[in-house]
């Protein structure tokens, strides 16, 4: 009624799911699409959930959301991240976390768009936008759930963006700026700024300014090799 395609909007048949419901998961999905065979449906795997589960659900997910942690340092992380990567279906890693006003900017927020792009993912998710509950006002009267705001912050004349929102915005841009650097790694000084080892070495940093300067680097690599490609000259050759 609202106009939407099902291009535009995923359906999570569960949250999180796990192994005890996967079969469950997967007769539900596999109805809705009989019925609605254009409906697309996502399936984000959390810390419990088994990898076996994972392969399981592939036949009716159309987007995959990983837990990021689970791409590495266990047992089944190599040949679950290469079961995304290969996967014809894309794949974009999520964070969530309790508190998450407290946490990192720069690990949590400001770095995601290059760990993602690290581990070849379509892009990124976190939880949440915002998370109100009990007294939005006091961001820790529920400890014990989580803290009222992660990005964005209530306010009378609406959401109010925080320190947190722009490190995530920064970090889409990231991800956006290695997507179009892609497209010209035949420029020496683009493929240099962002090979495995640079991006690796950005991960390592603890400081924002080395991020900015390599944002600023890249940036202008970029527009000279985009002005070059657009050139009369460039088209003749």
């Amino acid at each position: 009624d609202s106009g939407f395609t099902p291009d535009q909007y995923l359906v999570p048949i569960a949250d999180e799911v796990h192994d005890e419901g996967a079969a469950d998961v997967l007769r539900t999905a596999q109805m809705l699409k009989a019925i609605a065979p254009t409906v697309r449906t996502y399936q984000d795997p959390a810390t419990w959930t088994s990898f076996e589960t994972v392969k399981m659900l592939a036949p009716v997910t159309d987007l995959w959301i990983p837990w990021e942690p689970r791409l590495k340092g266990r047992e089944s992380s190599s040949a679950e991240l290469a079961f995304y990567q290969e996967s014809p279906q894309p794949f974009c890693p999520y964070l969530c976390g309790v508190n998450t006003q407290v946490l990192p900017v720069l690990s949590y927020y400001r770095l995601r768009g290059l760990r993602s792009w690290g581990v070849g993912a379509d892009g990124f998710c976190l939880w949440s936008f915002n998370s109100w509950r009990g007294n939005d006002w006091a961001e820790f009267d529920e400890r014990e759930k989580s803290g009222d705001n992660c990005l964005f912050q209530h306010g009378d004349n609406g959401p109010i963006a925080t320190i947190r929102a722009e490190a995530f915005h920064e970090a889409v841009e990231d991800f956006y700026l290695l997507t179009l650097a892609a497209e010209h790694l035949a420029d020496a000084a683009i493929a240099e700024l962002v090979s495995p080892a640079a991006i690796e070495t950005l991960l390592r940093n603890t400081s924002p300014a080395v991020l900015r300067d390599w944002r600023t680097q890249l940036m202008k690599a970029l527009d000279t090799r985009i002005r070059l490609s657009a050139s009369p000259a460039a088209g003749a050759r």
